[in-house]
């Protein structure tokens, strides 16, 4: 936890936890409970949560380098269709220029906003996720086995977590 709180430190945030303990009364009060309830409460609580909302990242990210690249697209074309309409004594304008620049501008933009790399990343955590869910909904009553693949679920949040710290640095 402490890592975490630096590194939220080294990227400028500041932190107030309210003073609330780290663990609660009720995390102690589902520790103590059969392994069934707090696979149940784990999976329901926490796994479909953050898988849902990567996937609802993943779905944005992929819809804003939809619609840029079209915009994108939209300009040269239209820049295109105004050079050949200037070449041939049709239009006074000539806005391959302009039009070029915006493609230019928006093809920038796309590659500054990282929107497909950000989507690509966000549905990578939420297929390991899904993968991760499947596998504790089969497990037998073991706590080992249950403590693991509660770690490879943490480990690909955290992953995810870590990526996005270094993008927000980066920029």
């Amino acid at each position: 936890m402490s890592s975490i709180l630096r590194d939220l430190r080294d990227v400028g945030w500041l932190i107030d936890a309210g003073g609330q303990a780290e663990i609660t009364d009720e995390m102690r009060h589902l520790r103590s409970q059969p392994l069934r309830l707090r696979q149940q409460v784990y999976i329901e609580g926490r796994l479909e949560a953050e898988y849902t909302w990567y996937t609802s990242k993943a779905a944005r990210f992929a819809r804003m380098a939809s619609r840029w690249t079209a915009a994108a697209f939209i300009a040269t074309s239209l820049g295109l269709a105004g050079g050949f309409l200037r070449a041939f004594g049709l239009l006074d304008y000539d806005g391959l220029g302009s039009a070029s620049a915006i493609a230019a501008a928006v093809t920038a933009w796309v590659q500054l906003k990282q929107y497909r790399p950000l989507a690509a990343a966000y549905s990578l955590t939420a297929h390991e996720l899904l993968l991760v869910k499947a596998g504790l909904q089969t497990l037998a009553d073991d706590e080992v086995q249950w403590s693991r693949r509660c770690s490879e679920a943490e480990d690909a949040i955290s992953r995810e977590h870590t990526m996005w710290l270094a993008r927000r640095e980066a920029a």
